[in-house]
């Protein structure tokens, strides 16, 4: 899946953002937070940013970044390199931080909309790891790879950031 388990320092509770930016789209009504205490999987870093993904309290999973900053001790993971290609969405598609569990929707993308896509991301489902906004701020989510023109290449991109 490009994320693997990671053995963080215990005891910290690290905001989340969907984008390597505080001032970018927030879950969990702008509340996102991730418990070291739990388990919490790894892609890699941006710019300062850990990418994350982990189980929210109502069994959920959420994809996002905590900063360099917040974090204690130091996490050894890849640097991620994304594409941040310009596409237009082929169909309309709900755009998820979870692309495991739930698929909870964070907003709609509509055919014809124009997103950043970033990656490609490899579980039971192929997914679209893209750049757009949520309620006016940057926001980095998942849509089913279906929804863009990807080329081949892209899509045999099994892991995130690579």
């Amino acid at each position: 899946s490009g994320f693997g388990y990671a053995n963080l320092n215990v005891n910290q509770k690290l905001k989340v953002y969907s984008a390597p930016s505080t001032s970018s789209y927030r879950g969990a009504n702008g509340k996102a937070m991730v418990s070291t205490n739990g388990s919490v999987y790894v892609a890699g870093w941006e710019s300062g940013w850990l990418l994350v993904m982990y189980e929210t309290n109502n069994g959920a999973v959420r994809v996002g970044y905590v900063s360099s900053d917040e974090l204690k001790g130091s996490v050894n993971a890849r640097q991620l390199t994304f594409a941040y290609t310009p596409m237009t969405c082929l169909q309309g598609a709900s755009l998820t931080d979870d692309p495991a569990t739930t698929f909870t929707t964070l907003r709609q993308i509509s055919a014809g909309e124009t997103v950043t896509y970033l990656s490609t991301f490899q579980n039971r489902n192929s997914w679209a790891y893209i750049e757009t906004t949520v309620d006016g701020q940057t926001a980095r989510g998942f849509i089913p790879t279906s929804a863009l023109a990807l080329s081949a290449a892209a899509d045999e991109d099994e892991n995130i950031g690579e």
